[in-house]
C-alpha cells in the first residue's frame, strides 16, 4: 500500500505540472486576443500631409483616417494593421508598414526610400496640386 501511494505521488507531480503549464498557455492565448483601444501616432516623413494616410485592418479591409497625426481604434491585441493611403486619395497606391496592434505605438510613413516610393510622393503631389 505504501509503494502504491509513492507511485501515485510521483505520477501526480508531472501531471500537475503539465496541467499548470497548459492552463498558463490558455490564459496567455486569451490575453493575446483581448480587445484594446489602439492609439497610433504617425511619424510622417513624407512630403504630403498626414491626413492623406489611414490605418487599415487587414482582416476586414476597413480603413480609419488619421487626424492630426493620431488615431485611436478598437482592435484586438496583436491584430494585423497596415499604414495605407486614405480612401479619398485616388490614382496613387501606397503600401506602408504592416504592424500588430497594441495599446500605444508610433508608426512611420517614409516616402524617401526607393524609386517606387518617390513615384508615390510625386503622384500625391500631382493629384492634390490641381
Amino acid at each position: 500500500m505504501n509503494k502504491l501511494i509513492k507511485t501515485l505521488f510521483w505520477l501526480a507531480v508531472p501531471l500537475l505540472a503539465i496541467g499548470w503549464y497548459l492552463s498558463n498557455e490558455i490564459s496567455q492565448s486569451a490575453d493575446d486576443a483581448r480587445a484594446i483601444r489602439a492609439e497610433i501616432e504617425l511619424i510622417n516623413e513624407c512630403d504630403v500631409p498626414a491626413s492623406y494616410f489611414a490605418v487599415q485592418k487587414l482582416a476586414n479591409g476597413r480603413r480609419y483616417s488619421i487626424a492630426k497625426g493620431r488615431i485611436t481604434i478598437d482592435a484586438t491585441m496583436g491584430e494585423k494593421l497596415q499604414l495605407v493611403l486614405s480612401a479619398s486619395v485616388k490614382d496613387v497606391e501606397y503600401e506602408g508598414v504592416i504592424f500588430k496592434a497594441k495599446a500605444f505605438q508610433r508608426i512611420t510613413a517614409d516616402c524617401s526610400f526607393g524609386e517606387r516610393q518617390r513615384g508615390v510622393t510625386e503622384g500625391l503631389k500631382g493629384t492634390f496640386s490641381n
